[in-house]
């Protein structure tokens, strides 16, 4: 009755006779829809005593929504700099690596040109590219793992460090880091290797 981030106080219920309160609160559950009920609760309540206002007639839905409404937009704000954060560090990590691997091109070559097929060298690079995107994902998780433990005063009923969201973080860092080695390996060993080597 206090929110989402504070414990439930001991309740004892009492008469109203013996302590007044300012207001009152009516609470229905009904498998109807809730407002078409309006006018037969206020026709009741009429019945039971015609000075006694009713006001603030809401769903159960709009008050959890007004209770977490400061929540929700911390989530939200803090959710859209997350996904543009993950949008750039994958920009970022596909032109570093992508560079990377379009270096190695006369190297490709020479390997091609030396009797190496193009699965032997695409699987070359990816092996190297891989491994260093592992490792930055393993630092990575931990990284986040140690911020995650800072954010849970911010969180209600869940864990900081989620193992699914940590999970899905460095699937798809090592999926970009994928496609970053892939595609620039892919295009030079299918190069003509002669051509390569001479720098056109």
């Amino acid at each position: 009755d206090r929110g989402l981030d504070q414990e439930a106080r001991p309740i004892v219920y009492a008469n109203t006779d013996m302590v007044p309160v300012g207001y009152s609160t009516l609470v229905l559950r009904t498998s109807a829809p809730p407002l078409s009920l309006v006018a037969e609760v206020r026709r009741i309540v009429t019945a039971m005593d015609p000075d006694l206002p009713l006001s603030q007639i809401q769903t159960m839905d709009d008050v959890v929504r007004t209770a977490t409404a400061t929540q929700r937009f911390r989530a939200w704000v803090m959710g859209f700099f997350a996904l543009l954060a993950a949008a750039l560090a994958g920009l970022g990590v596909y032109g570093v690596i992508s560079h990377i691997v379009t270096q190695r091109t006369r190297e490709m070559g020479l390997r091609r040109a030396l009797g190496a097929s193009e699965s032997q060298v695409m699987s070359e690079v990816l092996r190297s590219g891989m491994r260093d995107a592992s490792l930055g994902a393993a630092a990575g998780l931990g990284i986040g793992w140690l911020i995650a433990q800072n954010l849970s005063k911010l969180l209600y009923q869940v864990t900081p460090a989620d193992p699914l969201v940590l999970g899905l973080s460095a699937t798809l860092f090592l999926g970009v880091a994928f496609a970053a080695c892939w595609i620039p390996a892919r295009r030079a060993a299918r190069s003509d290797p002669v051509a390569v080597l001479r720098g056109e």
